[in-house]
């Protein structure tokens, strides 16, 4: 059927017809896939400052703060091998820098083994201000 003949199609926006549409591949599911969660709290620094956990862990940032925080993965994206995500992606494309707002949290499943270091930004609207030391994830078979 034409779009010009059937009802109420044209007049749905285009922004909201993408939104509706679905992403295919781009949407990943909000579970652990080991059903293992690993937190890392965000106060003033990290904790742990080192962690190690097998593929499919799911990975909580949990930020128990007042105040939101950023937090950015260094050097190449780890984001191209994950099997689960909750808060790090935005129109359906994942972030490798993410806000957490106070009392709240985001999470990832890495699906390769590899060493995922990150920084966790204190002042969100001062990138070259405070952060917390570098922290690791080491992922293992």
């Amino acid at each position: 059927m034409d779009a010009r003949k059937r009802p109420g199609l044209r007049s749905i926006p285009l922004v909201a017809w993408l939104l509706m549409t679905p992403l295919g591949c781009s949407t990943l599911p909000e579970t652990s896939r080991t059903g293992t969660v690993r937190e890392i709290t965000i106060e003033e620094q990290v904790s742990p400052h080192e962690m190690f956990v097998a593929m499919g862990d799911e990975i909580r940032w949990v930020n128990l703060r007042s105040e939101p925080v950023h937090v950015g993965f260094l050097g190449s994206s780890p984001l191209k091998e994950v099997s689960c995500q909750k808060g790090f992606s935005s129109f359906g494309v994942l972030q490798d820098f993410v806000t957490i707002p106070p009392q709240r949290s985001a999470s990832l499943c890495f699906a390769k083994p590899g060493n995922v270091q990150f920084n966790v930004w204190l002042d969100t609207d001062d990138l070259r201000g405070k952060f917390t030391r570098t922290a690791t994830i080491r992922v293992r078979r």
